[in-house]
């Protein structure tokens, strides 16, 4: 199983609106062409160079490294260690120490290709409306800044070719619940001074913020037609508004290739798979 990261970048609008960069996989991309999703991508050796602690210190420094580093290939941005956004071609590892956890999760055992993906989050607090950023073209064809209802809103359109994957859903989801810009990236900040997010003692205590996912779907065609996961399914100590998080039971996710049907996701407790109906998500 390839490590992977995602990165998701968390700035506001002129309003106070959370706004996160979100691009556009290559229709010739061989993992989920054509979907939007944060910047990412697979870890690489050279993101592990010189490192030393422990095995899980390691992972986790170098995928902080990997996060950064996918975001400068993908989007010619450099995020700084000042938590600037700025143009260029060579990540700094210092912003690693900037980059919050917001889960993990593992690719079904039912798909082809199998990615164990870390989410991470960070706060941009200046203006990046005009920043000149440009997709590279040899990783991803369009790069948008855009709201998470509206980014939910587009994927339940069945006339928008703007489509999500159900973990990148799930965790707009939980975006577009939390108040304002302002208020979460204050708390993301304060987050990060936890002892849970120190590498060096990521045995003791990342447990805490990783609670690891692997979804058990059934396919269709190689298209998910229904899914259960946990309830702890991204990092809740990050998203001060629980709602954002499903609580368990059954949802109806719109479908990402076929609009018109639904995914059908079932949330489950430590006590087991609830009754219920479906409920919908609309936003």
């Amino acid at each position: 199983m390839r490590p992977a990261v995602t990165l998701v970048l968390l700035t506001g609008d002129k309003l106070g609106a959370i706004q996160v960069l979100m691009v556009k996989r290559h229709a010739g991309a061989r993992f989920m062409p054509n979907v939007y999703v944060f910047p990412g991508g697979g870890v690489e050796p050279e993101d592990a160079h010189a490192l030393t602690g422990t095995a899980s210190a390691v992972e986790e420094v170098a995928g902080r490294r990997g996060a950064l580093r996918e975001l400068t290939e993908e989007t010619g941005a450099v995020l700084g260690a000042d938590g600037q956004l700025r143009v260029g071609s060579a990540p700094e590892p210092q912003a690693a120490a900037r980059l919050l956890p917001l889960g993990r999760w593992l690719t079904p055992v039912a798909m082809r290709y199998q990615y164990d993906t870390r989410f991470y989050g960070a706060v941009v607090r200046h203006a990046v409306d005009t920043l000149p950023l440009v997709p590279q073209e040899r990783e991803v064809s369009q790069l948008v800044w855009v709201t998470p209802q509206t980014a939910l809103q587009d994927h339940e359109d069945p006339s928008s070719p703007f489509t999500l994957p159900p973990p990148t859903y799930l965790l707009l989801h939980a975006l577009h619940r939390q108040s304002g810009f302002h208020p979460l990236a204050d708390h993301w900040e304060r987050e990060l001074l936890a002892p849970r997010y120190d590498p060096q003692h990521v045995e003791g205590h990342y447990e805490e913020a990783y609670h690891v996912t692997r979804p058990e779907v059934t396919l269709e065609k190689g298209v998910m037609q229904t899914g259960v996961i946990g309830e702890h399914y991204f990092n809740e100590f990050a998203f001060p508004n629980k709602e954002g998080i499903l609580s368990a039971g059954h949802y109806q996710l719109p479908n990402p290739v076929l609009k018109e049907k639904y995914v059908r996701l079932t949330v489950q407790s430590e006590h087991g798979v609830p009754e219920g109906e479906w409920k919908t998500l609309q936003h």
